[in-house]
């Protein structure tokens, strides 16, 4: 089970959740335990990043940005930068990355620069799948969801 809190202001929480539920149960086959995904979207976040994940494998915070750089991002933007986040989210819900930011599948990163640290690449590849997906398009069915891992 997948249990979504947001707190701040934004538009079409319910929409938000569902498309948070939908995403990570896109990834997540067995979801015998329960799940936390806290989603806190802020004004503005440190270093004008659009996002931050951390978490464990029950639970995960996901921070999300209104305005980056002085640009204010629109709800859609906001929904990409989303999914990339909840792919980082998956990554720790099933243990292949910690909170510190260096593990990956049990291999330190600390020396690879951001940009090719493998869970970096993860979430850009998946993020547009995920955002057309449970987003732009709404809800798949199960037929469609088997034609695309497969």
């Amino acid at each position: 089970m997948i249990i979504v809190d947001i707190k701040g202001q934004i538009t079409e929480k319910k929409r938000i959740i569902e498309y948070c539920e939908n995403a990570l149960a896109y990834f997540l086959t067995d979801l015998s335990k329960q799940i936390e995904i806290n989603l806190t979207v802020s004004k503005e976040l440190d270093g004008q990043s659009f996002g931050y994940c951390s978490g464990d494998e029950t639970s995960v915070e996901i921070e999300l940005a209104k305005v980056s750089d002085g640009y204010k991002l629109s709800l859609n933007e906001m929904m990409l930068n989303l999914a990339h986040e909840l792919i980082h989210a998956k990554q720790f819900i099933k243990g292949d990355l910690a909170s510190s930011g260096k593990i990956w599948r049990h291999a330190d990163y600390s020396n690879v620069p951001y940009s090719i640290r493998p869970w970096e690449k993860q979430a850009y590849m998946f993020e547009d799948i995920i955002y057309n997906l449970f987003w732009k398009n709404g809800k798949i069915n199960n037929k469609k969801k088997q034609q695309i891992i497969n």
